[in-house]
């Protein structure tokens, strides 16, 4: 725990040298959620998106970023986050 609140701490600092507000989650690697922290002034749809990236990324171990890049061109949507369900299977090697 004392690590993910480093990183959220200087996730936060940055945020707020940019002038940005945002939501920032951290999870195990099994995705269950351990830290959610939430900016001033963030809008409501930053959260449970915050929370969906980084149970992505723990589950699958590869930045959410990664999943936009391996799917450029190949479907008409681009994610941050894997949908639960993966109702878009042709467009992904994941589910």
């Amino acid at each position: 725990m004392g690590q993910a609140r480093m990183i959220v701490d200087a996730a936060h600092q940055e945020a707020e040298k940019r002038g940005l507000t945002m939501a920032f989650a951290v999870a195990i690697p099994s995705g269950e959620p351990i830290l959610l922290e939430v900016m001033d002034g963030t809008q409501m749809g930053s959260i449970p998106l915050a929370a969906s990236k980084a149970k992505t990324a723990a589950r699958y171990r590869r930045p959410t970023k990664a999943f936009s890049e391996d799917f450029a061109g190949k479907a008409a949507m681009s994610y941050t986050s894997v949908p639960e369900s993966c109702r878009w299977r042709a467009a992904s090697r994941y589910c």
